[in-house]
């Protein structure tokens, strides 16, 4: 029974092992959006943008959907020509980022490039296990920039988005 245990943990452990935890770089190789009495007008589209890339869960159509997400997002922060920009921008690095190790890639979180593959089931329960560190990630990008932190609002809607991950994790490993 002891060897169970141990070998169980061993894969536990050696799943979990493949995934890096969440970091951010806010919008990538974009500002981060202008500084108002807000924070930066469009940083946690940016934020929640790069919670659905670094997991890679739901493969291409998934990304799309995450892509039109982030154009929205900046247009209803104000922005409609910085959220067209932004938009025309990801997509059009998506083929070349897709299928290198680049830090803001599609599933970004794996050590490995993925493209757009289904994610084994050990796959999935790691990135359940590791969704804990997306506030952590979130929090220490903002510190190093000396942003200022989330709003409430901005908090929980990240808090909805790791509950609708874990949700359908739960899902796909029944």
């Amino acid at each position: 029974m002891k060897q169970l245990i141990v070998i169980s943990i061993f894969f536990s452990l050696s799943a979990l092992a493949d995934i890096n935890p969440f970091t951010t770089d806010g919008c990538s190789k974009f500002i981060d959006g202008p500084l108002t009495g807000k924070g930066y007008e469009w940083l946690h589209c940016c934020e929640e943008h790069d919670i659905k890339y670094w997991s890679g869960l739901g493969g291409e159509k998934a990304q799309d959907e995450a892509d039109i997400e982030l154009r929205q997002c900046v247009i209803e922060a104000g922005f409609p020509g910085y959220g067209e920009s932004i938009y025309r921008a990801v997509t059009a690095a998506r083929p070349v980022n897709s299928r290198l190790k680049v830090s803001f890639r599609w599933g970004y979180a794996w050590d490995k490039v993925l493209g757009h593959r289904e994610l084994t089931a050990e796959e999935l329960e790691s990135v359940k296990q590791m969704t804990t560190s997306i506030p952590i990630g979130i929090e220490n990008y903002r510190k190093s920039k000396g942003y200022p932190e989330q709003t409430l609002e901005q908090q929980e809607a990240i808090v909805k988005i790791i509950e609708r991950i874990r949700n359908w994790l739960t899902l796909m490993l029944l």
